[in-house]
């Protein structure tokens, strides 16, 4: 029975070793194969969080040299403008050095090497690549940024000597992005990296140059194994090795500017082959431990998720703001993709407005459930909310949830709650130079954990140096074709001057507004240099200078210069030609004074004259007028010849001078009008006339017209236009006959003559600019009528007023002539 009993506790304790045995292989296989597995996870893992690194490394660096065209908006790419720009993309990306590459036609190698000093190479210069003489173009290093005596040797090299970058080159001018190739040798360093260029077009499209640089491999190895736990790193582009692995099998892969990077790597961390076994009972009660560490590692998984997933919508985003052409596009664009980026529901793009500093801009792009919408509005910066309080400190703002939002903004608590969101997060829009224009603000459906709050704050800052580098140039181009069209509208208001002084006003009301700046004038001296003025020279020798004020703190770019001395060369030109008119205008307006004189003094007669030129418009005319003492009549005469300038004054004087002399010889109005008639048609010109003879003796007036507007006798209280007597012009070939008309005309009576520049008006009948001078006061002096019809006539001018020449003669009879008067 004993023997029995031992047999059966000895089976029995097999049973329960066997059991356990077999308990503990099973779960020491499971937790192998768990560890296995781990391993495997582990490396792909860490080839994700590689590929996650390469890839916003890359898409840095490739935003930001995107839009180089901007250094060819004026069609040329100067020294300064590249290295401005290459400050401002190596502050951004971490390149160095950045070549700015010219294109050259094989025929124009010689003059190009000549007009720049340089010699065009290979890539060494010791012979690693031949460079071809006879090649249809080249494409040569002109700048690099920055300069030293490494990167010196890069300056004249011929990228199309090198068979990988000529690739590249071929493949940039048919692509409107960057462009990335390789493996390449650094021309700097000697070490493995890729080709980094961007072609560089002008406004119609022609590639001027390119944007290159080159990528070094070990640097970005470097911030790769950086991250923890990560050994073995190799990197494949389109199926060539770039970086050769060693022992890493896991592999991811990512898309960027049309080429396939793939990083292989793995976890360093090896798994323990000894303490399975030990723990494989142990496994069994420590599922709770297993099922945590998978939601830990879920979680890892998650991230690396949402790390990819920005990478590619920031690359997205950046490609899709290289093609914006105007900052309210950039805003748009932003505006609708930054929050996918950063997982929000609504985003905020807002700008100082340009009208009022302290009034924001606002687009705000909302998408939820399926459905999207855009608004704008204006809004303080002054006012209780996150987007006002970035913009007015220039910082980050973040607030976590809801109750840490009613702490710091309740007054907007409301809207903060209808538009049911959890958290915002706003950042200043970065323009590179610790300048700040807007900010970006995003709101959440949901509070952020800490987790989310250190991804947002990284995403954040990428997306507002990414935003603020496309807004910069975008605002760029918008000054510059702004520029261009205030620069054509100053040449042309230059050109319609007519004398210095329309010059000097048209400087100081349209330079300070082309150029910026507070005040702009001309003067005869340089003025006093300092940091708010400047004093520019004109072209020629003592034509004064151009003085320009602005606000001390301003930067004056070589944009700003460039444009101040094309506004001098403009000005010079201004200058130069009204000059030339106003020495003409004074010959011509002495040569007037001298022919339109003052009239004589009749007894038995006020006489009062008045005449002004069309100098603002068109210069000197044609315009006269005659008052002639004979002995039994006193003759009047206004006229108009058709023209303005020195010959239309010549030819006044001529006709003036005839039919003075005729009527001063008692001669007929019939025979001085045929006479002046004779002169003006051998000279092919024209002229209106009006002739009249006021008789001494008797209370008549005749009077014939020539082409000339009817003339105006006020008596007793009637107005009578004198336009009986009607003939053509004078110098028309017409066969006409007319005689004069005599009218009565007795004391007291007033008779005013005037050319049509004190009636004419544009689509207007002549009628009612005649009717105008109904109104005038005919017992007023004869002086304060001609003065009054004059005054009256320039201040009511309108843009339909015809600028030209007006002549005024009033006269009125105030008692009879003696019998013996004589002609003065």
């Amino acid at each position: 029975m004993s023997r029995d009993r031992s047999s059966n506790r000895l089976f029995d304790g097999v049973t329960l070793l066997a059991a356990l045995t077999i308990v503990g292989v099973v779960m020491t296989i499971a937790v192998v194969d768990r560890g296995l597995n781990d391993e495997r996870a582990a490396d792909a893992q860490s080839a994700s969080a590689g590929a996650d690194k390469l890839s916003a490394n890359l898409t840095a660096i490739t935003a930001s040299v995107a839009g180089a065209d901007a250094l060819a908006v004026d069609n040329r790419v100067t020294e300064k403008e590249f290295r401005s720009f290459a400050s401002g993309v190596r502050s951004a990306s971490g390149l160095s050095p950045l070549a700015y590459t010219e294109v050259i036609p094989g025929q124009n190698r010689r003059s190009w090497e000549h007009a720049t000093g340089l010699v065009m190479h290979d890539t060494d210069g010791q012979g690693g690549f031949r460079l071809s003489s006879n090649r249809a173009v080249h494409a040569a290093v002109r700048f690099v940024e920055p300069m030293s005596n490494l990167t010196r040797s890069i300056v004249g090299f011929d990228v199309l000597s090198d068979p990988t970058r000529a690739r590249a080159v071929k493949r940039s001018n048919m692509s409107s992005g960057v462009t990335l190739a390789g493996p390449i040798s650094l021309a700097t360093s000697a070490q493995p990296g890729l080709f980094l260029i961007s072609a560089i077009r002008n406004p119609a499209g022609i590639v001027l140059g390119y944007l290159s640089s080159g990528i070094s491999l070990d640097d970005t190895l470097r911030r790769i194994e950086q991250i923890p736990n990560i050994g073995d790193v190799g990197i494949v582009m389109d199926g060539k090795v770039l970086l050769q692995r060693k022992r890493g099998d896991a592999a991811a892969s990512f898309k960027l500017c049309g080429r396939v990077f793939t990083v292989f790597a793995s976890d360093t961390r090896s798994a323990n082959w000894l303490a399975p076994f030990a723990l494989g009972i142990a496994t069994v009660m420590a599922g709770a431990g297993t099922v945590m560490s998978g939601r830990r590692e879920r979680a890892r998984r998650r991230r690396h998720q949402r790390a990819a997933a920005r990478t590619t919508e920031l690359a997205s985003l950046a490609e899709r703001l290289v093609g914006a052409t105007g900052t309210d596009d950039v805003m748009g664009q932003v505006a609708a993709g930054a929050g996918v980026v950063v997982g929000a529901f609504a985003t905020d793009f807002a700008r100082r407005s340009t009208l009022d500093p302290s009034n924001l801009e606002v687009i705000r792009y909302v998408s939820r459930g399926g459905e999207t919408s855009q608004t704008f509005s204006v809004r303080s910066i002054h006012e209780d909310l996150p987007l006002a309080e970035s913009a007015r400190t220039g910082k980050n703002v973040l607030v976590a949830n809801r109750a840490a939002y009613g702490l710091r903004y309740p007054q907007s608590m409301p809207d903060f709650v209808d538009l049911n969101v959890h958290a915002v997060f706003c950042t200043p829009l970065s323009l590179g130079n610790d300048g700040s224009v807007g900010v970006i603000g995003f709101a959440f459906d949901h509070w952020l954990s800490l987790d989310e709050r250190a991804e947002l704050d990284s995403a954040a800052t990428l997306l507002s140096q990414l935003a603020g580098r496309a807004y910069e140039r975008a605002s760029a181009r918008e000054t510059s074709e702004a520029r261009a069209v205030l620069l054509s509208n100053f040449a042309r208001s230059l050109t319609t001057a007519h004398s210095t002084v329309d010059v000097k006003k048209c400087v100081e009301e349209s330079v300070p507004i082309l150029l910026d700046v507070d005040e702009a004038h001309l003067d005869d001296a340089p003025g006093i240099e300092s940091p708010s003025s400047r004093s520019y020279p004109m072209m020629l020798p003592g034509s004064g200078y151009l003085i320009v004020v602005h606000d001390q703190d301003r930067l004056w770019t070589r944009v700003d210069e460039t444009l101040a001395m094309t506004a001098v060369d403009l000005i010079s030109g201004g200058l130069n030609r009204t000059r030339v008119s106003d020495r003409e205008r004074e010959v011509l307006q002495h040569f007037q004074r001298t022919l339109l004189t003052a009239p004589p003094n009749v007894d038995g007669f006020e006489i009062a004259v008045a005449y002004r030129s069309a100098v603002e418009a068109i210069g000197m005319g044609g315009d006269w007028y005659s008052v002639v003492d004979a002995e039994h009549a006193v003759w009047l005469v206004i006229g108009d010849v058709a023209g303005h300038g020195p010959d239309a004054v010549a030819l006044m004087a001529e006709v003036k001078t005839i039919i003075r002399y005729l009527l001063t010889n008692d001669t007929s109005i019939e025979q001085t009008v045929e006479q002046a008639h004779r002169t003006l048609r051998r000279r092919r010109a024209y002229a209106s006339v009006f002739i009249a003879s006021i008789d001494k003796a008797s209370e008549t007036l005749t009077y014939m017209s020539a082409g000339h507007p009817p003339m105006l006798r006020f008596t007793n209280g009637i107005v009578v236009e004198l336009d009986q007597t009607h003939r053509p012009w004078l110098g028309v070939d017409a066969h006409c006959t007319k005689t004069p008309t005599t009218v009565a005309y007795g004391a007291s009576d007033l008779l005013l003559l005037y050319t049509d520049g004190v009636v004419e008006e544009r689509g207007e009948l002549l009628d009612i600019g005649i009717r105008r001078l109904y109104s005038i006061d005919p017992t007023d002096t004869t002086d304060a009528i001609v003065q009054h019809v004059l005054s009256t006539r320039i201040e009511q001018r309108t843009a339909q007023t015809v600028d030209d020449d007006m002549a005024v003669i009033a006269i009125r009879r105030t008692g009879p002539m003696p019998p013996d008067s004589r002609s003065l």
